[in-house]
This record gives C-alpha cells, sequence and structure tokens, in this order.
C-alpha cells in the first residue's frame, strides 16, 4: 500500500500539528507543576487532555451522553407537543415530557461533568 503525494502531505501537517500540540501542552503541564523538565508523565497527561491514543472518552461518558441526549429529545418533542398541540393533554403527558427532559438534561450533565473533570 501506498501513500499518494497528497496524502502524504496531509499526514506530515497532521501529525506535526499534533506533535507541536502534544509538546506544547507537555510543558504547560511541567509549568503548571513548577517543573523545569518535562517527563513521561507529562506527556502522557498532555496525550490524554488533547484526544490522542489513550485520550478517547470513556465508556461511562459516551454512555451517558449518547443515552441522554436520545432521552432530552424525546422530551423536548414531548415537550413541544405539549404546548403547541392546540388539544387537551392530561397531566400525565405533561409530567413525562418534564421527566423525560430531565433526565436526559441530567445524563449529559453527568457526561459533560466527566469529560471536564478528566481534561483538569
Amino acid at each position: 500500500m501506498s501513500l499518494s503525494p497528497r496524502a502524504a502531505e496531509v499526514l506530515e501537517d497532521l501529525h506535526s500539528d499534533y506533535l507541536a500540540e502534544l509538546g506544547q501542552q507537555s510543558v504547560h503541564l511541567a509549568r503548571r507543576h513548577r517543573l523545569s523538565t518535562v517527563d513521561e508523565n507529562h506527556v502522557l497527561q498532555a496525550s490524554e487532555k488533547i484526544g490522542g491514543p489513550g485520550g478517547r472518552s470513556s465508556g461511562l461518558t459516551t454512555t451517558a451522553n449518547t443515552i441522554g441526549g436520545v432521552i432530552a429529545g424525546g422530551g423536548i418533542a414531548s415537550a413541544y407537543n405539549v404546548f403547541f398541540d392546540p388539544g387537551i393533554h392530561t397531566s400525565a403527558e405533561f409530567a413525562t415530557a418534564i421527566a423525560l427532559c430531565v433526565l436526559g438534561f441530567v445524563l449529559l450533565a453527568i457526561g459533560v461533568t466527566i469529560t471536564l473533570i478528566k481534561r483538569l
């Protein structure tokens, strides 16, 4: 398998961008700890922070975001139907719309919080 000349250029550009960002982030982490030398742990932490190999989101984060998005979407659709459909709606429909929105947004908040905590 060979790379086309353009593919090789793009690969080199992306690789150099990633390495530059990894280096800058590693230095930033070392400086945060008031060190003058970047060690292996700083490079690994920087890789996780910028999303390199091993910096992928956890299964819990992905699950919370996916399920939360689906439930929140259903809740928003239900709330839209309850508020803008001219028919008469039961209190169960109102409660379902509110419960789905709350549950969905709580799950999304959990997923976002885990992601932000990992990046600190």
